[in-house]
């Protein structure tokens, strides 16, 4: 069964893209197939493992806008077992135009079909706001699925916490369970 694990925080800088690409590289070094899904219009996870892609009509982007499958943006990377979904800046506008449609936070969802069941994790990167991407990322996360909040400890995380706890239970499925107080 695939596993969905989405690295969630509203604030840059944290180490949150870093912290997804180590991730998915352990997970892919423990003989694991992994998907990293970025879906961060800054494009940093895909960057550094190597691809960067511009247009609408490559990676993340031709997926959401239904130019291409799953399949067709799949790219490879250099580490054996984890392939990568790379975004690209024309993300932001994607969000600013489907922010106002109802429905849209199940757009990424709705794309990841087969071959997604091949791999034993998803894990996704979403940008540093709570804005449609990474709503959308929380509602495309299914069981058994982890969000990870990266937190200092500071009283503003333990409020932007709580705004993304909100956030996922606004954007969770019949199939999504939270648990731990969630």
């Amino acid at each position: 069964m695939t596993r969905f694990i989405v690295f969630a925080n509203r604030k840059g800088g944290c180490g949150k893209t870093t912290t997804a690409v180590n991730v998915a590289h352990c997970l892919a070094e423990k003989r694991r197939k992994v998907l990293l899904l970025d879906i961060d219009p800054q494009a940093h996870a895909g960057t550094s493992l190597g691809h960067m892609v511009s247009g609408e009509d490559a990676g993340v982007m031709a997926l959401l806008s239904e130019k291409k499958s799953l399949s067709d943006v799949l790219v490879d990377s250099s580490i054996p077992g984890l392939s990568l979904v790379p975004a690209s800046r024309e993300l932001t506008a994607f969000e600013i135009d489907n922010s106002v449609i109802p429905g849209s936070e199940t757009c990424l969802s709705e794309r990841l079909t087969d071959p997604v069941s091949e791999f034993d994790y998803v894990i996704i990167d979403p940008p540093p706001t709570v804005g449609l991407l990474t709503v959308m990322a929380l509602a495309a996360a299914r069981t058994p699925a982890q969000v990870l909040l990266e937190l200092s400890g500071s009283w503003d995380d333990s409020r932007e916490a709580d705004e993304i706890i909100r956030q996922i239970r606004n954007s969770r499925t019949k199939s999504m369970k939270l648990k731990d107080g969630l």
